[in-house]
């Protein structure tokens, strides 16, 4: 889906460019700052290996543990 107010300016012979509101422009610059930490990445790796070994427990369990309902 395309944000509203983005713009692609083309003219022949050069280079296209985009233009976008300030507020997509700082949440595409959040998301790839996450993206390129070290941390979420290796977490995302941790994650992706105990969902492949079953080493997870469901929001059920979750709850009964906190004592939530």
């Amino acid at each position: 889906m395309i944000a509203k107010g983005i713009k692609t300016l083309k003219n022949i012979g050069k280079m296209p460019a985009v233009v976008i509101p300030l507020s997509e422009y700082e949440d595409m610059r959040e998301n790839l700052d996450m993206f390129y930490s070290e941390t979420l990445v290796k977490d995302i790796e941790r994650s992706r290996k105990e969902i492949k070994k079953a080493e997870t427990i469901s929001l059920g369990e979750i709850k009964k543990e906190l004592k939530l309902k």
